[in-house]
């Protein structure tokens, strides 16, 4: 009864945002681009992206999309362009959004009753932007991020020239889908590591694969040439 509830409401507030765009499309001239991670994260390649465009940029009305249960809403205490997971606002601002930017997919699109999710969806004429926020699977995400299936298809933030040609020989992607931006995320970090010390000690610092639970049946960890 309670998720029926909460569909309820939902398609109330998503059909009442769409009656609102259409009657203040003619007026509405901001250049919205919305951006998102997780509904609960601000804290990698979306986050880093929104700081970069809200501080360097003019003419662009940015907006991050988080829950504001979230652990990171305290960042946006000072802001005005929080857009709340399942608000009135964030439906609305998504219709009248130029650029759809997540890490994560099209999440932020409401349930609704029948086939209104659909429509909803086929309402938006945001160009739709993958934001990676890691490094693609070979093959094994083909079920998830082909381009007849996945809806951020419009643009793919590749990290690496490699990543581009899987996207394009594996994924279903043409070479406008794809541009190569490395990790928007790498741009906050500070280097404040003791050059000397490295130095002397000849240390090396690496990143380290993302092991899927799912996945680690495919292989033996302990026979991982990295590991070695």
């Amino acid at each position: 009864m309670a998720s029926f509830y909460k569909l309820i409401k939902s398609t109330i507030i998503a059909e009442s945002a769409r009656l609102c765009y259409f009657l203040s499309k003619p007026f509405f001239k901001k250049n919205i681009w919305i951006i998102s991670e997780t509904e609960s994260q601000a804290q990698d390649n979306g986050y880093a992206l929104f700081c970069w465009i809200e501080a360097n940029t003019s003419g662009i009305d940015v907006f991050y999309v988080v829950d504001k249960h979230s652990p990171d809403i305290d960042k946006f205490k000072n802001r005005n362009n929080l857009l709340a997971v399942g608000s009135f606002k964030l439906i609305f601002y998504m219709y009248h959004a130029n650029r759809i930017i997540s890490t994560h997919g099209l999440w932020m699109v409401p349930d609704e009753l029948g086939i209104l999710k659909k429509l909803t969806r086929k309402t938006l004429k945001a160009k739709k932007v993958m934001l990676n926020h890691g490094v693609i699977f070979i093959k094994n995400g083909i079920k998830y991020y082909h381009k007849s299936i996945f809806p951020l298809n419009d643009l793919w933030c590749a990290v690496s020239a490699r990543e581009k040609y899987l996207l394009q020989n594996e994924y279903g992607y043409s070479d406008k889908d794809i541009v190569i931006t490395g990790l928007p995320r790498f741009d906050f970090l500070a280097d404040s590591s003791d050059q000397l010390f490295l130095a002397k000690y000849d240390l090396i610092c690496s990143s380290y694969p993302t092991i899927r639970v799912w996945s680690d049946h495919h292989f033996n960890l302990e026979r991982i040439d990295f590991i070695d």
